[in-house]
């Protein structure tokens, strides 16, 4: 689905051969689908943040963006597919991916003073402070 999504937004600006009708409705089935599931596990919600957090949000989604165009295919077609086919590009991609992760963590701690901690629960997980 990430692939069709990049498809998508690709084919606004530059013809390409996947028409539209494809990619569009595979897109509305799969945000249909999280709206439902969320709708009928009770948490379809809005939460509205704080304005002095957007910042971070913002730099945060920048940097996992940026990350995800460093992983050829994405990180679902990396451990999926790219490992499992002995593709060349997988290995240095997982040891970048595993290192971008591990310089991110180490610099929340040394901001903050603080380690990351995970708590999980049924399908939700939370930063627990």
């Amino acid at each position: 689905y990430t692939y069709a999504l990049k498809r998508q937004v690709q084919s606004m600006w530059m013809p390409i051969e996947q028409s539209m009708a494809v990619n569009l409705p595979l897109f509305l089935a799969l945000f249909g689908g999280m709206l439902l599931s969320a709708w009928q596990r009770g948490s379809l919600k809005l939460r509205w943040q704080r304005l002095r957090t957007w910042p971070r949000h913002f730099i945060g989604g920048a940097v996992m963006g940026a990350g995800a165009v460093l992983i050829p295919g994405g990180n679902d077609t990396l451990l999926l597919k790219s490992l499992p086919g002995l593709s060349p590009h997988a290995v240095p991609a997982l040891i970048a991916l595993v290192c971008g992760i591990a310089v991110s963590l180490l610099f929340i701690r040394l901001v903050t003073g603080k380690t990351l901690k995970i708590v999980c629960s049924g399908d939700i997980c939370r930063v627990d402070d």
